[in-house]
């Protein structure tokens, strides 16, 4: 049986900048009664843009799955865990338990306070959306390995090799772990790095339709 991973096209999940629900407000999708949460969700969204506002002040303006823009502004007190050097265009943000807010220049955006709540991906969205994907057809199971170059299934009692550095997709040989670093379209060498991510396998891993407390990303 394959692992089973999150698809990071499920709106549900990782809703769009329109599905978010609204600052202090208690929406049914995601809160009880009570307005606590019942689940989990994380916005998804490529910076297209990104500014200074002023000290430890990121100003970000992102582009959503549906092409919406939308600002993330973070007003962080501790920038311990969180990595500024990584906020520039063409990277993804995933932010959990974003939320629709107003802010006071007249524009709407996500506001970020907990660095544990955010992080940033070296790749673009749609990018990241297909590594998703990647990782539920080639991640090694129960049903074997898959070679990540030629796509040929390991037999019975085969060992292909693994990548050196992420240690997940597998090769038949030199030759296909080449053609898979060199791929135009989804090259491993842009890859390797999330992979290698503990942040991005959170992501695949976490079971959104539940809640057992607050989602925060390992370090």
């Amino acid at each position: 049986m394959a692992t089973k991973f999150n698809d990071f096209n499920n709106a549900a999940a990782f809703p769009a900048w329109d599905l978010l629900p609204y600052d202090n407000m208690i929406d049914k999708r995601y809160d009880d009664q009570n307005g606590l949460p019942k689940r989990h969700w994380c916005f998804l969204a490529e910076i297209h843009s990104y500014s200074l506002l002023s000290f430890l002040r990121f100003r970000t303006v992102v582009n959503d799955d549906n092409g919406q823009d939308s600002i993330v502004a973070f007003y962080l007190d501790n920038y311990d865990e969180f990595d500024a050097s990584k906020l520039q265009s063409g990277h993804t943000l995933a932010i959990v338990y974003a939320q629709q807010r107003f802010f006071l220049d007249g524009t709407y955006g996500v506001r970020v306070e907990n660095p544990k709540h955010v992080r940033i991906f070296p790749l673009g969205l749609r990018k990241m959306q297909y590594l998703g994907y990647e990782m539920q057809k080639y991640y090694p199971g129960e049903n074997g390995q898959k070679c990540h170059g030629c796509d040929r299934v390991a037999e019975p009692g085969e060992t292909l090799d693994r990548c050196g550095g992420c240690r997940t997709f597998c090769y038949c040989n030199k030759a296909c772990q080449v053609k898979a670093w060199k791929r135009e379209r989804m090259g491993h060498k842009e890859t390797c790095c999330v992979v290698r991510d503990p942040s991005f396998h959170a992501l695949l891993k976490l079971d959104f339709s539940t809640y057992n407390g607050p989602h925060t990303f390992p370090k």
